[in-house]
């Protein structure tokens, strides 16, 4: 009996950590692309990281493949992963809550852009400073309009 236990813990521990070593290499070569620029590779690998049945560090991954989605400059996925990543309220960095908002400035989501900048500086015990990006995205929502219209007159 007592044999059989420990074979079966043995296989378990096995199981778990070839899991935990498939793991790893996928975040390992997501960081090297990343670290070598290749993009879409590195947001390949850290999507299989995040498909394993046992992640460790899903904020890492889920963060990472937020911050390379914004180097492609493919701010629609890039804003849906970092959505995601808030979700990790104990380990959300302030910094993060910032660059989300200004990428929801890129994409003229400018109301959801105010709670973020907001969410932001009292999360680093400064709630009055977020007053100054209030102005500029209500600024921008007043002129949102006129910056369409230099848009269209510049194609012309």
């Amino acid at each position: 009996m007592k044999r059989t236990l420990k074979n079966i813990t043995l296989i378990a521990l096995v199981i778990i950590s070839s899991v935990a070593v498939g793991q790893k290499k996928h975040l390992d070569n997501g960081d090297e692309f990343f670290n070598k620029r290749m993009y879409k590779e590195a947001i390949e690998e850290y999507k299989l990281a995040l498909d394993e049945k046992m992640v460790f560090s899903k904020y890492k991954m889920t963060k990472r493949i937020a911050q390379t989605y914004k180097l492609l400059f493919d701010y629609e996925s890039a804003s849906e992963w970092y959505e995601k990543a808030a979700k990790f309220t104990d380990e959300a960095e302030p910094k993060f809550i910032f660059e989300h908002a200004q990428l929801l400035c890129n994409l003229e989501k400018y109301e959801t852009a105010k709670t973020q900048f907001k969410r932001y500086y009292e999360t680093i015990g400064q709630p009055d400073n977020y007053k100054h990006y209030e102005e500029i995205c209500d600024w921008a929502i007043q002129n949102k309009v006129y910056h369409r219209m230099l848009l269209y007159l510049k194609r012309i």
